[in-house]
């Protein structure tokens, strides 16, 4: 997927994860594996408020986005 379009997929229509999501892509999206990259599209596709409860720790979710969760969160508090 273009980058374009995925930032514009990144708007959930809550600024802090909007945000959160548009940097990730940005900086650190290229360098996911495949796998990586389509469990990121499945996030997208939550609800916002779920996604963002997800990133801030607040709510529980699929074990199988655990690696990416964590990785997303890294690199946003890091600004790696």
């Amino acid at each position: 997927m273009q980058i374009s379009k995925l930032k514009w997929r990144c708007r959930k229509g809550l600024r802090e994860l909007d945000i959160l999501l548009t940097y990730f892509v940005e900086k650190h999206y290229n360098n996911l594996t495949n796998n990586e990259k389509e469990l990121f599209l499945e996030l997208l596709d939550l609800e916002s408020q779920e996604l963002l409860n997800i990133v801030l720790g607040r709510q529980s979710y699929d074990v199988k986005f655990q690696n990416l969760i964590q990785v997303i969160t890294k690199k946003n508090k890091t600004n790696e």
